[in-house]
């Protein structure tokens, strides 16, 4: 658990994020990076965004493989890039913050298993939602 009142640390992240104030979102925080499957939930939330407009994405984390551009292409052809939120690397009382604000936390993966950060969203009372990596591909 982090230490200290999580509102204090919700504002911590909203001021480094200010378009997520205010906002319900998903959370992934993490690399951007093929094996943690971005692409897997960057597509779902494409496909998902119509049935509920007022439901953000927050993709934190440094892009360590320029992958980004790539990313954001069907969210471009979706006309969503307003609704997918790209803070960059969090950590310390920003990151306690975006796991304290977000609706549930997201850990799509193509091979990598349980995180660190799946039990740090647990210890902030968020639902985490994991993909198996033995069913899919990239």
């Amino acid at each position: 658990m982090p230490e200290g009142e999580l509102s204090a640390k919700t504002e911590t992240f909203f001021e480094m994020c200010p378009e997520a104030r205010s906002k319900r979102y998903l959370l992934h925080l993490g690399r951007i990076h093929h094996k943690q499957g971005c692409d897997l939930l960057i597509n779902a939330f494409v496909k998902y965004a119509a049935q509920d407009p007022d439901l953000y994405l927050v993709m934190a984390g440094p892009d360590q493989q320029n992958w980004r551009g790539e990313l954001e292409e069907p969210v471009i052809s979706a006309g969503l890039t307003d609704r997918i939120l790209w803070p960059g690397l969090v950590r310390g009382d920003q990151k306690w913050g975006a796991f304290a604000a977000c609706e549930v936390f997201i850990l799509p993966s193509h091979q990598e298993n349980l995180g660190l950060a799946v039990a740090e969203a647990l210890a902030c009372g968020k639902p985490a939602l994991l993909s198996n990596p033995g069913q899919h591909r990239p």
